[in-house]
């Protein structure tokens, strides 16, 4: 064999092992930390069927893997917050299901509107009906706050950032 179809050879055996291993690629298991179209790809998915995974960047970060845990508890998957094959099967098929709503909150005072006007400054910690009219406003616009329950956690100050 010539040293020119050797090279050839060569070249079309690392071409081939490229577009192998983006194939596979698509197949494996995403997680925190995965990157990618993927990833954004999940995202949008699961955006559109209301689980809320925030801005479809293509990171998987700890809100996109509260949407993937919601989603797979939805349709009684095991919930560990990775999208392997049953999950990716699921979410690519027709037959998903709504997200699962929330428990009943606590009770909160009698507000216009259906929420509490936010009329003072909020900060980690904090917990009130003021913190949850926050979190559902910000999940509105797609920052991902995570569960509207009132309590101004880690999630709540990531999503302000």
């Amino acid at each position: 064999m010539s040293k020119r179809m050797t090279t050839r050879v060569i070249l079309f055996v690392l071409i081939a092992l490229l577009f192998s291993s983006q194939v596979f690629a698509s197949t494996s298991l995403l997680r925190v930390g995965s990157r990618g179209i993927a990833v954004s790809n999940l995202q949008t998915k699961l955006n559109e069927l209301n689980f809320n995974a925030g801005a479809a960047d293509g990171i998987f970060g700890s809100g996109t893997r509260a949407a993937v845990i919601r989603f797979q508890k939805a349709n009684g998957l095991a919930a560990d917050g990775i999208a392997g094959s049953a999950t990716m099967a699921k979410l690519n098929g027709s037959t998903t299901t709504e997200p699962t709503k929330p428990s009943k909150p606590s009770p909160q005072p009698p507000t216009t509107g259906g929420q509490a006007p936010i009329t003072q400054t909020l900060r980690q910690g904090s917990r009130n009906g003021q913190v949850k009219t926050l979190q559902q406003k910000l999940n509105e616009l797609g920052f991902n706050a995570g569960g509207a329950d009132g309590i101004f956690g880690s999630g709540t100050r990531a999503a302000v950032i």
